[in-house]
């Protein structure tokens, strides 16, 4: 999930990402903007995608919203809904800062 506070200080700094592949008989060109709700803590985002091939180019533009978390709100939930946290982690495991506003929860149903 997306931790909020990572999430607004990702965005406020660059809203806009762009990335260039190069594909065995064209390009692939996406882009995707996003903007912040900061009132419902959501992530309002539009991906576009160009692919250009032989000539001809096809695209496809997508709109839509993600919820971002804080920590304790997941863990609240987790309660309630019968789980025990047993690991919380800032990434995959990647190094990457692409990954850097995520958070990860490893959790197991409590036992009866």
């Amino acid at each position: 999930m997306r931790d909020w506070a990572r999430t607004v200080a990702r965005y406020e700094k660059d809203s806009v990402h762009q990335r260039t592949v190069e594909l065995p008989d064209g390009t692939l060109r996406f882009q995707s903007e996003t903007t912040l709700d900061l009132e419902l803590r959501q992530m309002r985002i539009r991906e576009c995608f160009l692919v250009s091939r032989n000539n001809a180019e096809i695209s496809n533009v997508s709109d839509f919203v993600m919820r971002c978390w804080t920590l304790e709100e997941i863990r609240e939930r987790l309660v309630t809904a019968g789980f025990d946290e047993s690991g919380v982690y800032l990434s995959y495991g990647e190094r990457d800062s692409v990954w850097s506003d995520r958070l990860v929860l490893v959790a197991c149903r409590r036992s009866v």
